[in-house]
């Protein structure tokens, strides 16, 4: 009996840690793949950090769209708005 309860302990020890990491979730994995693709730190993406930082698919069409100052970088909230975009245009397709 000792050894279920240090192990029920043990468990629930456990989800109590990875919990707040989950809870984090995509959101925060976004925020350091942003973080990680700023690599001079001025808090906005050039089209080389982008393209370096988020290799899929045609990143000049991606940032270009994704850019809605024009001002050629993308900042949290342009890439953030973008991805919303995306999923949305998902949500439509998979609804019809």
């Amino acid at each position: 009996m000792k050894k279920i309860s240090w192990m029920v302990l043990g468990l629930v020890a456990g989800l109590t840690l990875v919990s707040p990491a989950m809870a984090e979730g995509e959101q925060g994995a976004k925020h350091h793949k942003f973080k990680d693709a700023d690599t001079d730190g001025d808090q906005k993406l050039s089209q080389a950090e982008f393209a370096a930082g988020f290799p899929r698919g045609n990143t000049e069409k991606r940032f270009a769209a994704a850019d809605a100052d024009g001002d050629g970088f993308l900042t949290r909230a342009e890439l953030k708005a973008a991805h919303g975009k995306k999923e949305c245009k998902a949500k439509d397709k998979t609804s019809e």
